[in-house]
Parts: C-alpha cells; structure tokens; sequence
C-alpha cells in the first residue's frame, strides 16, 4: 500500500498488487453509495443491452429456460439427497431481538433471527442480516484502520445490496411466481402483475423469481472480489458458500 498526500493530508491509496496491476483509492463521502445507485441501473441499461453482449443474453435466456423446464426434478431431486443425508429441507430460525416502532402512522415490525439448524444456517448465508453484517464489518475496520480500500469496499457493498434488492423486489412484484412450497401446478403458477395487496397479504405466493438471496449474494461476493484481486481465496470460498445457498 502507497499512501498519496496532498496538503500534509492523506489524498490517496494505491494498493500494487503481484500481477503487475494497481488500483488507486480515495476517502469515499458518507454517503456516496447512494448517489452512485441511479448511475448504476443507467450503467446496467447501457452495457446489457449491447448487439456485442446478445450473445451472452442468448445463452442465460437459454439456460434459464433449461433450467425451468427441469425445475421439478432439480427440486425433488434436491429434496430426496436431502432426506438421504438426514438434512431438514425447511428453514427455522430463531428470534433473538424484536421490536415495533411506528413508520407513516403503520406499525412496523424488526426483528433479528439466527438460524437453528444446519439447513437454516445454509439458508441465512443469503439473509439481509448476514450481508448487512458484512458491509458493518468493513464499515468499522476501515474507520479502526484508515485504510481507504476498505471503506471504499464498505460503501460498494451497502451500493450493491440496495440496488440489488430493489431490481430483485421489481421483479418478483411483475412476475408473481409461486414459492416451492405453496405451488399449486408444477414448477409453480405464475400471476404476472398480480394485485399488490394481494401480493403483501400471501407473499410465498408471489415473490419466489428472481432469488434475493442468490442475487445479493453474488453481488456482495463480486465486490469483495474485485477489490481484492490478490486474495485469490475469496471467489473458491465464495462460490462454495452460493452453491451451499443454492442448493438450500
């Protein structure tokens, strides 16, 4: 790490890593991940949908429609290896801190739960709590440590988490798409645009495409990685946890 002063100030961070290649970092503002969250979809829009990347398009439509066909069988099948292996195919958590307060005249409530079991603990690798948790955690080292790259890290990641939860709410509030365990026809009925109050009364009933968990997973797993290039741990330990998630 190289530190770059400016006026008797710490300007900058680079960081040189073993390849030859480095990045340069600033202090990034308070709250800069949010300005930053428009500018991401615009970015999305702008390099998805490319003639050069419809190839690439192509292949996840096709999968993703592969994927779908064989859903009752990866599905059962899943459940069978697990009942094989003795692991409980639910999720059960337990709430450890709960509280209500008032939001625009509605009572709302938060609540903390950990997983009580091995399954649930699979599970909760996706929870909101586990990534907020890892934000919180480079939030504080940073701010202990001065080090610029990973307060930087801690304010992608709070970026990464909200824009991943509101395209992925987006989604599963126009395609209304039966959880596994409520479906009533195989691979689970479809109600697109369904009646939102509908939808927040009966929400299994309507909120299993796309994953949550699996979409912000791997994003908080793409910006640790792209951060830390040299810890060439990160994405074999990363990729294990989401195929433990998926598979929960």
């Amino acid at each position: 790490k190289e530190v770059i002063m400016k006026e008797d100030k710490v300007s900058e961070m680079a960081y040189h890593y073993p390849d030859g290649l480095s990045a340069v970092y600033s202090r990034p503002k308070v709250m800069q991940w949010m300005g930053s969250i428009p500018r991401d979809y615009s970015s999305y829009y702008k390099k998805t949908w490319r003639k050069e990347q419809w190839k690439n398009l192509g292949m996840l439509t096709g999968g993703t429609l592969l994927l779908w066909a064989f859903d009752d069988q990866i599905l059962h099948g899943a459940q069978d290896f697990g009942r094989a292996i003795h692991l409980a195919g639910t999720d059960h958590q337990k709430t450890i801190v709960e509280s209500r307060f008032k939001l625009f005249g509605q009572s709302v409530g938060l609540q903390l739960n950990v997983p009580s079991d091995l399954n649930s603990g699979f599970y909760f690798l996706g929870d909101g709590w586990t990534h907020t948790t890892i934000a919180l955690s480079f939030w504080v080292t940073g701010l202990v440590t001065k080090d610029y790259r990973t307060l930087s890290t801690a304010s992608q990641l709070r970026e990464c988490i909200i824009t991943t939860g509101i395209a992925t709410q987006f989604l599963k509030h126009i395609t209304g798409r039966e959880s596994p365990f409520t479906s009533t026809t195989p691979r689970g009925k479809w109600r697109f645009f369904p009646n939102q109050k509908e939808y927040a009364n009966h929400v299994p009933n309507h909120d299993a495409y796309p994953t949550g968990h699996l979409a912000t997973a791997m994003a908080v797993l793409t910006v640790i990685s792209e951060n830390y290039p040299e810890k060439k741990y990160i994405k074999p330990i990363g990729y294990g946890v989401m195929g433990l998630l998926g598979y929960a």
